[in-house]
């Protein structure tokens, strides 16, 4: 009342949603928050520098905790990274675990999907068993994974709340491999085995193909107890 006739001007500035980018940090070709034990015999290749994409990209060729003192037999790029505890590398990629371990994350599929060229998203819930097959995208098992058979491929980017069991005659990653992201929840999820007798194990870091893995989950995203409304069309 004190500014005479003269209204005075106002805005509602409201945000419904966010936009995310898919992107993680932190990448290693393999990165084990649960540690990673080699068995006896079999070939293990780890490969830190992009031998696939062509960026001349070099990162770690495998994370483990300070206190995992197993060591693998063939590694190749800038080296391993043995510090920190095993919530450390799980919290590290900047990633909900607990969101994914609810159900709350919304999949393009919640079964396994083999050789997807579009690069889905596929959670699995629980424990799952993979052979001869392999496919395209982002992988999340919230269990334990296990290679089977004579051989698994895959391109993209795989995530393992449990640990991995690599038993395949050959397993094949093109991306990067995380295990142990049950740390986050306090849980022990147990140690990932690579290697072992007729076992051929290779895991290549490809950045364009964890890149292609977390395209989709590049976008906005609509933040939780938000409502818009339409006045001009209420009633009709």
């Amino acid at each position: 009342p004190a500014q005479g006739s003269t209204p005075l001007s106002s805005r509602t500035v409201a945000q419904f949603a966010v936009w995310q980018t898919g992107a993680l940090p932190e990448f290693a070709a393999l990165t084990a928050a649960n540690g990673v034990k080699r068995r006896d015999n079999g070939i293990v290749r780890i490969y830190g520098e992009d031998m696939v994409c062509g960026t001349g990209e070099s990162v770690l060729h495998t994370r483990r905790t300070g206190n995992d003192t197993y060591w693998l037999d063939w590694e190749t790029g800038t080296g391993i990274n043995s510090t920190g505890t095993g919530l450390d590398l799980a919290s590290s990629f900047n990633m909900d675990w607990d969101v994914i371990n609810s159900g709350e994350f919304e999949a393009d599929y919640t079964s396994f999907h083999e050789w997807d060229l579009s690069y889905p998203t596929i959670v699995i819930d629980g424990n799952y068993e993979l052979a001869d097959t392999g496919g395209y995208g982002l992988l999340i098992v919230t269990g334990d994974l296990k290679t089977n058979g004579g051989f698994f491929i895959w391109y993209g980017l795989v995530l393992v709340g449990g640990n991995i069991h690599f038993d395949a005659q050959n397993s094949y990653f093109y991306g990067a491999v995380v295990t142990g992201m049950d740390e986050q929840l306090a849980q022990s999820p147990g140690t990932t085995d690579i290697g072992g007798s007729n076992r051929n194990t290779d895991i290549y870091y490809a950045p364009c193909r964890i890149d292609d893995a977390l395209l989709s989950l590049t976008g906005f995203r609509p933040i939780d107890n938000t409502l818009v409304d339409n006045w001009a069309e209420w009633g009709n």
